[in-house]
């Protein structure tokens, strides 16, 4: 982080954070360990770009005291920090077109929107 331009550094700082908890969500224990216990790794040739594409997610490596390792992808949209870790590594996170409109008034239709869900990724996925 110290090569990064001091503009980047509160985006970056969010990324390693959300990074950590990822991995720590992932071993099951959440916040209940210490985030010093994984270190996070990022890839990435520049900060400049990755604010603006939400179809790029870039590869993470976060490494666990004990030595296990887990990867996964991160994206930042805006003000938005993604990421997502697995073992075995999951592959890259594809962006869905599913929209989804709120209204004052109107009851948000969870279980229809959860069954319209599923079946965009099941059509994704085959």
């Amino acid at each position: 982080m110290t090569r990064s331009s001091p503009a980047d550094r509160p985006r970056i700082s969010a990324l390693l954070w959300s990074a950590k908890e990822s991995a720590l969500k992932a071993l099951r224990e959440g916040l209940r360990l210490d985030t010093r216990s994984v270190v996070a790794s990022l890839f990435v040739d520049s900060f400049d770009n990755v604010s603006s594409d939400l179809k790029r997610w870039n590869p993470l490596h976060i490494r666990c005291a004990d030595g296990l390792v887990f990867r996964g992808w991160w994206q930042m949209t805006n003000s938005v920090v993604r990421t997502v870790v697995a073992d075995p590594c999951p592959r890259s996170p594809i962006l869905l077109n599913v929209t989804a409109r709120f209204s004052d008034h109107a009851p948000f239709p969870i279980h229809s929107r959860r069954e319209k869900i599923m079946s965009a990724v099941s059509m994704v996925h085959g």
